[in-house]
């Protein structure tokens, strides 16, 4: 698989209730999609490595940056921002947001030590010089 640079902008997630949202806003995110976790790893190519299914619903809201937590009646419900998320592998990036964003225990085990991520360090001469100067 394609190693990809990490997403830093990562929003952590908030809780909704109830009387706080529309829900026009809901229908709105339903019409655009349900999804569940093993459906999002098979659409972003890689392995879903938990074996226990835990059926939250997943909608993505793709005019915010935020992510939140609604509780409806016995059920969570995760919506993921997407506004401002990398295209490289929308739903990925989807996962990662998942991962690090909701701290998702499945989506921080599929995740997590699988070398998804590249990490370009990027230094200058100036840099290397410092760097060698402190070490002598």
């Amino acid at each position: 698989m394609k190693k990809y640079p990490p997403n830093f902008n990562i929003h952590s997630k908030r809780y909704l209730l109830p009387d706080l949202i529309s829900p026009d806003y809901l229908d709105d995110l339903k019409k655009n999609g349900v999804f569940i976790f093993p459906q999002l790893c098979e659409l972003a190519g890689i392995r879903n490595r938990v074996e226990k299914e835990v059926f939250i619903e997943i909608l993505l809201d793709e005019n915010s940056i935020e992510n939140f937590v609604f509780l409806e009646k016995d059920k969570k419900i995760f919506i993921v921002g997407t506004k401002d998320l990398p295209r490289d592998n929308y739903y990925f990036r989807i996962i990662e947001s998942l991962a690090y964003g909701f701290f998702d225990y499945s989506a921080r085990e599929t995740i997590c030590f699988k070398n998804f991520f590249s990490f370009k360090l990027e230094t200058s001469a100036i840099d290397v010089q410092k760097i060698e100067h402190k070490l002598s």
